[in-house]
């Protein structure tokens, strides 16, 4: 099999940058220049449905910048700054998290993004804008903000995780490696608590792994979650981002999770394959819960068999503490991250 290994190098310059969280990457490659596999299953959102556009994006809006949230129904007509917090929802048993789904493009081009929820650690289907799907793909045109209807059906009363993500050039198969090593993995995202009913126990009991250890002190680069290639090596002496696998034939690499956010915590790691979840895992997980104290990390073995030749992409999507209050700080960090999204090019067998 042919690697396409990255030196050390070409990313050293990346430990000292600081990235907001709602920056956008700067030019990037052109989409569909490798051929990656067909999305099955894409809802696709023409703009001219899109009818909730305000005029231009607020004004805390970056320039340059995209941003994601929600906003209630009843808050639509409020100002961004005075709005009630969107951290933590309260509904009845038997109504619906249905929230407006905040989508700011404000740079000087079209973003398409694919849109994606998360139900208690697991990928859902959902309603935006009234069409139903797992994957959403919306194109916002330049410095305007969508507002869009969205639906997630909770079927059971309790303390519920929701996490939207949006990510932007999902379809840019590049193997270029400078694309692959920003920060972020161009996706955006918005976490909130929705307890239903009067029950406010978490609504799953998840199961976690007491896998952490500390880092040597040798290694300051933290990335938050990493991919790394097979081998005895420290992650970070082995990043990866691009590489070559066969059809039908598995590819094994590590996963590396590091807590560098000064308490303890448990982190989620939910991994997605051509933007949706799958299992990963020797044993077969859909997502990895880590029990991490300060400056730990967690290396775990994975490995991944691809059906069809193409550019596949794999990210980590993780976030802090599930079913914790967000509104009263009891998460390490609030948000959700995406990993560095990288590029797997799966070659016929001969």
């Amino acid at each position: 099999m042919a690697s396409l290994p990255v030196s050390m190098g070409d990313i050293a310059r990346l430990s000292g940058c600081i990235v907001l969280c709602l920056c956008v990457a700067c030019s990037s490659p052109k989409d569909g220049a490798q051929g990656m596999p067909q999305l099955d299953g894409v809802v696709r959102h023409p703009g001219t449905v899109a009818t909730d556009v305000a005029d231009e994006p607020p004004l805390y809006m970056q320039n340059g910048s995209i941003g994601v949230g929600f906003v209630r129904a009843e808050h639509r007509d409020i100002p961004p700054y005075d709005r009630p917090q969107t951290e933590e929802f309260r509904i009845d048993a038997g109504d619906f998290f249905s929230p407006y789904l905040i989508l700011v493009n404000n740079t000087d081009a079209t973003q398409t993004f694919l849109v994606t929820a998360f139900l208690d650690l697991v990928q859902v289907d959902f309603v935006l804008d009234e069409r139903e799907g797992i994957l959403h793909e919306v194109a916002v045109p330049p410095h305007v903000e969508f507002e869009l209807p969205m639906i997630v059906r909770i079927p059971f009363p309790g303390c519920h995780d929701v996490q939207v993500l949006a990510f932007a050039r999902p379809y840019n198969d590049t193997l270029d490696i400078d694309w692959r090593t920003r920060f972020g993995g161009y996706s955006h995202s918005r976490r909130a608590i929705v307890i239903v009913g009067d029950n406010d126990v978490p609504a799953t009991v998840p199961t976690i792994l007491d896998m952490g250890q500390p880092r040597p002190n040798d290694r300051t680069f933290d990335i938050g979650v990493g991919f790394a290639t097979e081998g005895d090596q420290h992650p970070s002496d082995q990043q990866l981002y691009v590489d070559q696998a066969i059809v039908g034939l598995p590819y094994a690499f590590r996963v590396w999770a590091t807590n560098d956010t000064g308490q303890a915590t448990n982190m989620v790691l939910i991994p997605l394959v051509d933007y949706r979840q799958r299992p990963i895992g020797f044993t077969n997980e859909a997502s990895w819960v880590i029990h991490l104290e300060p400056e730990e990390e967690a290396i775990l073995d994975a490995r991944v068999t691809f059906d069809t030749p193409g550019v596949h992409q794999l990210q980590i999507v993780f976030f802090y503490d599930p079913y914790r209050s967000i509104l009263r700080d009891e998460t390490a960090l609030p948000i959700v991250e995406g990993s560095f999204r990288i590029a797997i090019q799966a070659l016929p067998a001969n």
